[in-house]
């Protein structure tokens, strides 16, 4: 299972959320990553209620694309976490400015942070990334 866990959120007290409402949990399908297919979308579109909560700030929320990244694992079960931007819309990773659609590793604890239209905006959401075995 990967999960990614709401580190910050700006005026949102997250001490104050159920964990359910501030991660998104991915479960990983065998099959699927073993034909090279499995993907996790992140984005408005995908998870409305989880960055409507996060984001209260509408002019922050609309620069979430409504699939704003994917989580990807590469070459299978065994193969490295990565994430892969697919929006126009800045994103980083931890502190770096993630291309468009180019795979980019991930490491357990790393940080996705959504800034606003300019990879030089404060992030204003950022998320931690989590594997979790699931027995």
């Amino acid at each position: 299972e990967i999960v990614l866990s709401c580190a910050s959120a700006d005026g949102v007290d997250l001490n104050g959320l159920p964990p359910c409402q501030r991660c998104v949990a991915f479960a990983v399908d065998p099959a699927a990553c073993r034909s090279g297919r499995w993907s996790g979308p992140v984005g408005r579109q995908h998870q409305p209620e989880l960055f409507e909560l996060l984001v209260p700030h509408k002019e922050a929320l609309s620069s979430i694309s409504r699939t704003h990244f994917e989580v990807v694992l590469l070459d299978g079960l065994d193969g490295a976490v990565c994430i892969r931007k697919l929006s126009g819309n800045p994103l980083l990773l931890d502190d770096r400015p993630l291309p468009q659609h180019e795979a980019v590793p991930a490491q357990e604890g790393g940080r996705i942070a959504f800034t606003g239209t300019s990879d030089t905006d404060p992030s204003f959401l950022e998320f931690r990334v989590r594997l979790r075995s699931v027995q």
